[in-house]
């Protein structure tokens, strides 16, 4: 499947809906399994990353919900999700869910409960 055939159907499943920590791991998967596969076989060229980004920053609007859904990701990762893990295991899971952060675009963002305070970046 073509990430973004395979980004779409996941975004527009109802049922990923209901489950916004299983909407966001799905994506998680997903950008790892593209950019691993675009790494091994085509040494990252950057027409093939680009490529996966725009794909991504596609199907990652279509679903108005995604930037809320970011947002409890990121706010169930904080207060339950990471108790006891590393530094370096923090660090990877909020960098991980910051590149599909940046995938959104302006005016999904703006109008979403992101905040810099929801986000815990402080005085937002």
């Amino acid at each position: 499947m073509r990430p973004c055939a395979e980004g779409k159907t996941l975004v527009m499943d109802p049922e990923k809906g209901k489950e916004p920590m299983e909407y966001i791991e799905g994506l998680l998967r997903m950008k790892a399994k593209y950019a691993a596969a675009i790494k091994a076989s085509f040494a990252s060229d950057r027409n093939f990353v680009n490529a996966l980004h725009q794909s991504f920053e596609h199907f990652l609007n279509l679903n108005t919900r995604s930037p809320e859904y970011i947002s409890l990701y990121v706010d169930d990762k904080l207060r339950r999700g990471l108790k006891g893990a590393s530094e370096e295991e923090i660090e990877s899971v909020l960098d991980r869910v910051m590149t599909l952060f940046r995938f959104l675009q302006a005016g999904e963002v703006k109008g979403s409960r992101v905040t810099g305070h929801r986000l815990g970046v402080g005085g937002v």
